[in-house]
């Protein structure tokens, strides 16, 4: 493991990732909001344009990384830190691939100005709950997201069954509504002080 550690800085040498400068362009970013006059637009395309380079840097480094950690696995692949390297390994496959994909939408939807098509848009999984107010709710839908989904947190507008009362008052039912009632005044913050416009996947 330390061998690992000691390769992974010996790579990355006087380079570093950044992190709290491309902290600080998301920052100015999420303050421009929606820019709508022609100069907002180009400053909020050059952030962008500095933040895909700092990240495509990122990306390029854990790509040498990842190669470290391959070497170590061939020179001992029955030592005790083999399990640790390859899922350290796999882990980080795992993100550059993800990063990269974000950095390909980023730059066809900012930089060039093209429309993402829903199939070529970057997705996760499922979320594990689903929370929000009555204006939500779909009736015959929360049966097929609850195919998906272990918690479906939407209350039904008007009358209740006794089911539907039940189900409201199932513990989990209510977490999850406590969680979306506390992330309103986290959004709003973003809103008021940050001029957050959107959420940026």
């Amino acid at each position: 493991m330390g061998r690992c550690a000691n390769d992974a800085r010996t790579l990355s040498g006087a380079r570093r990732c950044h992190a709290k400068a491309a902290k600080r362009l998301s920052v100015k970013i999420a303050r421009l909001g929606v820019a709508k006059t022609n100069s907002k637009k180009q400053n909020r395309k050059e952030l962008y344009a500095k933040l895909i380079g700092a990240f495509e840097k990122v990306c390029a480094l854990s790509g040498e990384i990842a190669c470290c950690l391959e070497m170590e696995l061939k020179e001992s692949p029955n030592s005790m830190d083999s399990e640790w390297v390859e899922a350290r390994l796999k882990g980080l496959r795992n993100y550059t691939r993800l990063a990269k994909r974000v950095i390909w939408q980023t730059s066809e939807r900012i930089l060039h100005g093209r429309q993402v098509r829903n199939s070529e848009k970057l997705f996760g999984h499922y979320p594990q709950v689903i929370a929000g107010d009555k204006g939500y709710w779909r009736g015959a839908e929360l049966e097929s997201w609850a195919k998906d989904v272990n918690v479906v947190c939407i209350p039904k507008k008007g009358k209740r069954t006794v089911a539907e009362t039940t189900r409201e008052h199932d513990p989990l039912f209510r977490l999850g509504q406590a969680f979306r009632a506390g992330i309103e005044g986290s959004i709003s913050f973003l809103k008021r002080v940050l001029s957050l416009a959107r959420c940026m996947q």
